[in-house]
């Protein structure tokens, strides 16, 4: 009777390992959001980690979140050195970040918000997350503070079922192949409805021309950090790489190919170009970039050499 008592023990045991075995292995799952390429919604992608403290595990998801770059899934903060800081007091996960937080424009922002609180509310011990922007507390278009929030608070933004797929004509301006001179191109884009139009024009000027004929006007890296329209103005937020990364055209080629190629959308008359959220810029010390710019006609060829 002994041994098998003794017997019964080991095969407990045994099990209890292979559970603690099978759960290491499984680790436990978050879903880091991030924003769909383009789009004016948020995707997810799983992270699996063995981390249980509260403290490790939200600094793990923010580098995580932070570095997210998967194919179609980026992340929703135009740059990671906006962030600041954070801390968790009584529950709540303070997010602290630089003044660029505040040059998104407001779409950008409500969903970089959202992501923020939809993956950080899945750490234990967290209840609700706050923004905050060199310690001030985040406030809203009216200049009302914008509360702590939780999940619930975002159901609308996640990309389950709310995309709808449609077909539009576009007009691009690219340049032809000695870099003087605009040629004009006419392309159909299948796009998701929760896709902001103007977004869509700025990503096919920079992933370029669909033939030979033409070539790109902007860098291949070149990150939009936010755009808005507003009383006839396209605001267009871009990265130092439209700065940094020069391209082998006349200065005027990249500026115009974003200005006219916006103009022809509706309610688009000009176009604000910032960089890193500033406009007092001279680019190429030829163009200045302080006052909305309207298309100009002159710079459109009727020859792609």
């Amino acid at each position: 009777m002994k041994q098998w008592w003794i017997v019964l023990i080991l095969l407990i045991c045994c099990l209890l390992s292979g559970c603690s075995e099978n759960e290491t292995q499984r680790g436990n799952e978050y879903l880091i959001y991030g924003l769909k390429n383009g789009a004016t919604r948020l995707e997810t992608i799983t992270y699996k980690t063995d981390t249980t403290d509260t403290q490790e595990l939200i600094e793990e998801i923010m580098n995580q979140f932070l570095n997210l770059n998967e194919k179609d899934v980026v992340s929703v903060l135009p740059k990671k050195e906006w962030f600041h800081d954070y801390k968790l007091e009584n529950k709540i996960l303070c997010l602290d970040f630089y003044q660029d937080y505040q040059t998104m424009d407001t779409v950008q922002e409500v969903l970089c918000r959202g992501a923020f609180v939809m993956t950080f509310m899945q750490v234990n011990g967290i209840e609700s997350v706050s923004i905050t922007v060199n310690d001030q507390p985040l406030v809203d278009k009216n200049g009302n503070p914008v509360q702590t929030q939780k999940e619930s608070d975002f159901i609308d933004i996640i990309g389950k079922g709310l995309n709808s797929a449609s077909e539009i004509s576009v007009t691009l301006y690219f340049s032809n192949k000695t870099g003087n001179s605009l040629v004009k191109r006419v392309v159909e884009v299948t796009y998701d409805s929760s896709y902001i139009l103007e977004r869509i024009v700025l990503n096919c000027l920079i992933q370029g021309p669909e033939d030979d004929s033409c070539i790109t006007t902007l860098p291949s890296n070149l990150k939009i950090l936010g755009v808005s329209v507003k009383d006839g103005t396209c605001y267009v937020n871009l990265d130092k790489s439209f700065l940094t990364e020069t391209m082998d055209v006349e200065a005027y080629i990249p500026v115009y190919s974003i200005v006219n190629s916006l103009a022809e959308l509706p309610g688009v008359q000009r176009v604000q170009i910032l960089v890193d959220g500033k406009s007092d810029i001279m680019f190429q010390d030829v163009i200045s970039l302080k006052e909305p710019l309207e298309r100009k006609l002159e710079y459109i060829g009727g020859s792609s050499n």
